[in-house]
């Protein structure tokens, strides 16, 4: 894996756990009216015996069901996905589930979400498919789940006065996601995507050569943007995971009583639930360490704070919403990995053979 990278990710979620502990008084340091640690660490963000209180009080029983939702999630994913691989190859249900249980381990404990290229990869082996053309097919999932999410996005900014520094960073989001969406589409539905002025921009020598090479197999993994016959199931289905995931959100907000104690939550609690959910979306894709440790956490406890949720309450709410889910993954996703004939140590491996320079991938007969 690329080291510089991952240790950005790390870098960016000790950042965010930093800045969830501690609030930094950079003005003070500068002028000399404090020393260095104690403007950085001398005041913090949460009263830990306030939080030890709140966690005690909390009602266990919508977190065993939200526990329990999970695998729900799960399955719908595996079965998009399944269709979504069908150009590639045939896959089970079963056969898709396990690679997406893999894949979500390998998310939390690898960084940058990793988990994603060791299931194309998986897939790649699996289907006997070139390694690009199975990543494309990972391609298209989150291609669906970005223009999913910019519609809920769309949604809620219409129905929640975001403050003007979310809704200006919303907007750059959107622009850059839109772009992105914009050339995996041109990909996945021109005749000759490496032709004409673009195929003039990339040039005809070794390079140029190399970049036709992994993009045609790629544009083999976005086949599925051409099957029109599944536009409806997995527009369903993607609506289905949001649905899910809001659940999940709103039985913890209950569990934390945030609709008894907090009016703004109370009035428009499933309101306040999809707030949280679209910051959140935003926050994993952040690079960061594995599971998405510190971005997410910092992102919910922002989320809520637009509800006037004081932090050690909202923190008590990530760390649950955080925990349930890796939880589930690491333990769930043992005999899945188990199955694929895996150790944690082959999934460190795997990522790199993903990478179209890579020597591997040089030498792999189906690339």
């Amino acid at each position: 894996m690329n080291r510089p990278k991952i240790l950005l990710g790390m870098l960016v979620s000790i950042l965010f756990i930093y800045l969830i502990i501690w609030k930094p008084q950079l003005a003070a340091i500068l002028h000399g009216q404090t020393s260095l640690g104690q403007g950085l660490f001398g005041q913090s963000r949460i009263d830990f015996g306030r939080f030890i209180v709140i966690m005690q009080e909390v009602t266990i029983w919508p977190l065993i069901v939200c526990f329990f939702l999970t695998p729900l999630h799960v399955f719908i994913r595996a079965h998009r996905w399944k269709l979504m691989v069908e150009p590639v190859g045939k896959l089970t249900l079963y056969e898709s589930f396990s690679l997406q249980m893999v894949g979500y381990l390998a998310n939390s404990v690898l960084p940058l979400r990793m988990g994603e290229v060791v299931r194309g990869v998986l897939l790649s082996d699996r289907l006997g498919c070139s390694k690009t053309s199975a990543l494309g097919t990972v391609l298209v999932e989150r291609v669906v789940d970005v223009l999913t999410m910019l519609i809920v996005t769309l949604v809620v900014a219409t129905l929640f006065p975001f403050p003007k520094s979310v809704a200006d960073g919303a907007i750059v989001f959107a622009i850059i996601s839109s772009l992105g969406l914009v050339a995996v589409i041109y990909l996945g539905f021109a005749r000759d995507p490496f032709g004409g002025m673009v195929g003039k921009m990339i040039g005809a020598g070794t390079l140029g050569k190399k970049i036709r090479e992994y993009g045609n197999k790629l544009v083999s993994g976005l086949a599925m943007l051409r099957a029109t016959h599944h536009y409806t199931v997995i527009s369903i289905e993607s609506a289905l995971l949001w649905v899910v995931y809001a659940l999940q959100g709103f039985l913890i907000l209950y569990s934390f009583h945030f609709m008894r104690d907090y009016p703004m939550i109370g009035s428009a609690p499933i309101l306040a639930t999809m707030v949280v959910l679209v910051l959140n979306a935003v926050g994993v894709s952040l690079p960061s360490a594995p599971g998405g440790v510190g971005a997410f956490h910092a992102v919910a406890i922002f989320g809520l704070s637009l509800f006037d949720v004081p932090t050690e309450p909202a923190a008590g709410f990530a760390l649950v919403i955080h925990a349930l889910t890796m939880v589930y993954y690491l333990t769930a996703g043992l005999p899945f990995m188990w199955h694929e004939g895996l150790r944690f140590g082959e999934l460190k491996r795997i990522a790199p053979e993903a990478s179209p320079l890579s020597t591997k991938a040089h030498e792999s007969k189906r690339d």
